[in-house]
């Protein structure tokens, strides 16, 4: 069986989101029967992540491997100031626990000084980077299109 999990930032409401379903594998935003929580910006309590695991019908290891997972991920969002982790599919195996079959992490750009040990995973293409060394932000667009954002207005 597999199964959803991501933490995101909800930054209209300004905390971190929990998103899971029994449905994994999938694209979330196909899925009707997701699991939505928001938990601040702090880590995630034990009894939140219980209580995610008791929606999705989780029991014995496979909730306990959910609650540690949960933690695991919202231990990473906050150290690595990461806007997403998820890990799609979470398989459930035969001796009943859980295993991260898939996942990412995306970091937000502007903290990425703060942490170097994640840039060598970076993809930039050449034009980025010698914005990036110019000082401006540069997006690349499809064709030969850039959008270069500097400045407050």
């Amino acid at each position: 069986k597999e199964l959803y999990l991501s933490l995101f930032l909800n930054r209209s409401k300004r905390c971190y989101t929990i998103i899971a379903s029994s449905e994994g594998g999938v694209e979330i935003e196909s899925v009707k029967n997701q699991i939505i929580k928001e938990v601040g910006l702090g880590n995630v309590e034990e009894n939140v992540a219980r209580e995610v695991a008791k929606e999705m019908g989780l029991e014995g290891k496979a909730a306990d491997d959910l609650v540690e997972i949960l933690q695991k991920l919202s231990k990473l969002t906050i150290e690595k100031e990461a806007e997403l982790a998820e890990i799609n599919p979470l398989a459930i195996i035969e001796d009943g626990s859980l295993l991260a079959l898939d996942g990412k992490v995306m970091t937000d750009d502007n903290s990425n000084f703060r942490h170097e040990e994640l840039m060598k995973y970076q993809e930039i293409s050449e034009l980025e980077e010698r914005a990036e060394k110019s000082g401006f932000s540069l997006v690349e667009l499809d064709g030969n299109i850039a959008v270069v954002g500097n400045g407050a207005g």
